[in-house]
Formats: C-alpha cells, structure tokens, sequence
C-alpha cells in the first residue's frame, strides 16, 4: 500500500487543483457542522429568532471557512483581507441561493425526488464555489511582463543611489569592485546620481569601472534606484546605500538564499542582527513606530521593510515600473508589490552602521507614513494593475 500513497500524493503535487479542490471540501464539511451547531445554539438554547440566528450561524461558517481557505487551502498570504472576505461572502451567498434555486427547478418542475435534487445541487454549488473561491476571492496576481533568461547577461548589478555623498562614495565603490572581482565572473555597478550639490559627481567620474547615471533634477531615493534597476543586465540585482551602512560582503550569506528566493531582503530587526553604530533615540523610536503600522498597514510578516539592502532576481525588474513613491516609501511599496505578485520573499539579518551624516531626517518618517496609506488607496483603484 505504500507505493499507492506515493502514487495518490505525486499525483496531488503535480495537480494543484484537484488538491485544492479536496481540501476545499474538508473545509466545507466543517464549516456544515459549525453552522449547523450556531444554528441550533442559537435558536433552541438561547431562543434567537430562527432567522436571525440562521444569519448569524451562516456568518460565523462563512468566515471560519474564510480563514482555513485563505491560509490552507489556498495558501495565500497577500491582498487585502477584507476584500477577499467581501468577496467570498457573495460567493458563498450566491452559493446559497443557487442552491434553493437548483433544489425548487428539480423538484417542482422536474418532479425529482428531494434527496437527489440536493445531492445534484450540492455537486453543482461546490463547484460553483470553489472555482468563483479559487479564481476570483482569492486570485493570485501575475506579472504581465515574462522576462526571458537571455535578457539577463550579467551574473550581478549593483545599484547605488547617491545624493551629496562625496565624503563616503568612493570607499563604498572601491569595496563594492574589490568584492564582484573576487566572487562575480561578470558584473557592473550602476552609481546613479539624484542632482547632487557637492562634489558627487567629480569623485564619481575618477573611479574606473562604473556607470554613471543622473537625474536631471532632485527625485528621491525610490525613483533613482528605479532608474538604475532599469539599466541593470544582471541575473541577480543589489540596490544598497551610498554611505556603505551595509557592506558589500553581507552578500555572502544572501547568496545562499537566491535559488528559492525572488526577493532577499536585509533587516536591522531580526535577532540575529547586527548594529554597529546606532541611531539617536529620537530616530529609533520614529523608526520602530513606523515599522510598526507597516506591519499593521501592509505586511505583518517583515519586520524592516527600510533596509537599504536588498537583492533580488531579475524577474522582479517589472514591479520597478509600477512604483508610484519616488522617495523614502518605495521600499514598502515594492514590498507590497512583490507579496502582490506572489514572489517569494526572505527576510535575513544584517551587520549595520548608522552614518551620523544620513540624509533621512525627521520629517521624512512621517512624510514615510503618510505614504503607507497611498499605497493601500493605489492598490484600492487597481492602480498596481
């Protein structure tokens, strides 16, 4: 018998379907017998109104089946929750409904007898169910742009935001080309100026084997990395800071990751990390405070979503393009973007420095914050589409 569960299960890996089909019905023999027992709860020993108490039971096994179809059936840990539970009320209601509808055809019209009338409705509305549950409640997003392999002809890009940082690039860039020299067969660095007022771009332009972008005039963080991620030709892209708060070298322990892993992302806030030189106070507080309504706002698994390290497979290039935030917010929003999509991502620990000279000031943390609620409003109009 042991071979014949190999069988059952290899069969039910490979048809994805035909499992969330059966684990869809498990799903709804239980939330039977929770209606079944509020219903009578209700109605015998509290004594509710038989419809009221017949609502309330429906509501209480719709949403039990909510939960258990959302995180085991269906496995699904993006889009908003209270749309997706919208939805699959007005499925499961209109599943009602059809089934009083099928039942009075069959056995008024058609004479069948009753016992077989809700057994062929019972087929018919399972069905119903799980395909509107499966393809429309809980749709997984896709990217519409497939990037094929041969785009990618480099093994890494690294990509480097500046904005008047004379004083630290060139030590970054000097780590960064000692580090791809002695790991990468091919690689690039694409420095990628926001209108600087220094001396930026004459220390740039002294430093062999770069790239050099810039804007023409002052974005943001979020729009000069989109602008050098555009550019990139490598199979793996690294966007990380200007004033080497993370070295190059953490992406020793990041590579390890990237065959399972569409989006690496690096995190002061695990256990395992390390901060070397911490921020002000005042800075840490603002900091986890805003950590904390992005967990709440967006995503409630990432514990640092403002990292300016991260790696990611060439594939993720055209969530880029949908960004909306030009600055400090475009971290959460691709983020989001890539849960989205149904990307994987994993969160690791990091060694960090604060730079005392950072361009991140007060004001931007709740300039940040405000735009949590732009990214759930654009994802709201379809605005990601």
């Amino acid at each position: 018998m042991e071979w014949y569960k190999k069988l059952i299960i290899n069969y039910l890996n490979k048809n994805k379907s035909v499992k969330h089909f059966i684990k869809f019905v498990i799903v709804g023999l239980f939330s039977t017998l929770i209606d079944l027992s509020f219903y009578l709860f209700l109605e015998r020993i509290l004594e509710v109104y038989y419809l009221l108490a017949a609502a309330l039971a429906f509501l209480i096994a719709s949403t039990f089946s909510f939960i258990f179809n959302r995180f085991w059936t269906f496995r699904i840990d993006h889009g908003q929750k209270r749309i997706q539970y919208f939805k699959f009320i007005i499925v499961a209601t209109g599943g009602l409904i059809l089934t009083e509808l099928i039942l009075y055809i069959l056995v008024e019209k058609f004479f069948y007898y009753d016992i077989l009338a809700k057994f062929i409705a019972i087929i018919i509305v399972v069905n119903w169910n799980f395909i509107l549950q499966k393809h429309w409640s809980f749709k997984k997003e896709k990217l519409e742009r497939k990037l094929k392999e041969s785009e990618a002809s480099l093994d890494i890009s690294v990509i480097i935001p500046t904005y008047n940082e004379e004083k630290v690039i060139k030590k970054t860039i000097l780590e960064g080309l000692e580090y791809l020299e002695k790991n990468f067969n091919t690689w690039e660095i694409i420095v990628v100026d926001d209108k600087s007022e220094d001396n930026t771009l004459k220390v740039l332009k002294k430093i062999k084997g770069i790239k050099i972008l810039r804007n023409l005039k002052n974005h943001g963080k979020g729009y000069t990395v989109a602008k050098g991620v555009a550019r990139a030709q490598g199979s793996l892209i690294l966007f990380m800071d200007a004033d080497n708060s993370t070295a190059i070298r953490e992406l020793d322990n990041f590579l390890k990751y990237t065959s399972d892993y569409d989006l690496i992302i690096g995190s002061r806030a695990l256990k395992d990390s390390q901060i070397k030189i911490k921020q002000s106070i005042f800075k840490r507080i603002l900091g986890k405070a805003g950590n904390l309504i992005i967990r709440i706002m967006i995503f409630s698994k990432i514990y640092d979503s403002q990292c300016g390290f991260k790696l990611f497979s060439y594939k993720v290039k055209p969530l880029f393009e949908k960004l909306t935030i030009e600055d400090w917010g475009f971290d959460f929003e691709l983020i989001f973007l890539a849960k989205k999509y149904s990307l994987k991502i994993k969160e690791l620990p990091i060694t960090w420095s604060n730079n005392i000279n950072s361009k991140v000031k007060g004001r931007d943390y709740f300039k940040t914050l405000g735009q949590v609620f732009k990214v759930r409003f654009n994802d709201l109009i379809n605005k990601y589409k």
